[in-house]
């Protein structure tokens, strides 16, 4: 059996770029799974590189079924709900990843603080935006969301 990564994007579109499609499909020696909470409707352009998302991506959608709170509360405040965090934390015993990535530092805080007791290692990739100009954010409260969310 291969091992899993879980990969964590914030939004599905995030996948369409070319660095992080190809960190995820040419994975040799594990089964990649991905989990996002924020799909795009179809036929929205969002940014991104490829033209599409590989098709054969195992993807799982955090917030297909959220309710009108959770969206307020995600947009607002970029955080998952209570039963969220709980949906999460089921999948992840039920995947059994060997290793969990977060693509995007900014984004591992939404997810961070609901996976804190597993006992799995987890990888942040900061990739341009989320290093260079996002600390500098909203006078350096940018800075201290990063570091908050690390702990």
């Amino acid at each position: 059996m291969k091992r899993r990564v879980l990969h964590f994007v914030r939004k599905k579109s995030q996948l369409k770029a070319s660095f992080i499609q190809n960190q995820i499909v040419n994975h040799i020696d594990f089964e990649s799974i991905v989990i996002f909470r924020q799909g795009i409707p179809k036929g929205a352009y969002d940014g991104g590189f490829a033209e599409e998302i590989a098709s054969d991506i195992k993807m799982i959608d955090l917030g297909d079924d959220e309710n009108f709170f959770e969206k307020k509360l995600f947009r607002f405040g970029k955080q998952l709900s209570f039963r969220q965090c709980e949906k999460l934390r089921r999948m992840v015993r039920e995947i059994q990843p060997d290793i969990m990535h977060f693509h995007y530092g900014t984004d591992a805080g939404i997810y961070l603080k609901a996976l804190k007791g597993f006992d799995i290692p987890k990888v942040v990739s900061f990739y341009g935006y989320d290093c260079f100009s996002f600390p500098r954010k909203y006078f350096g409260a940018g800075r201290l969301y990063l570091k908050k969310k690390s702990i």
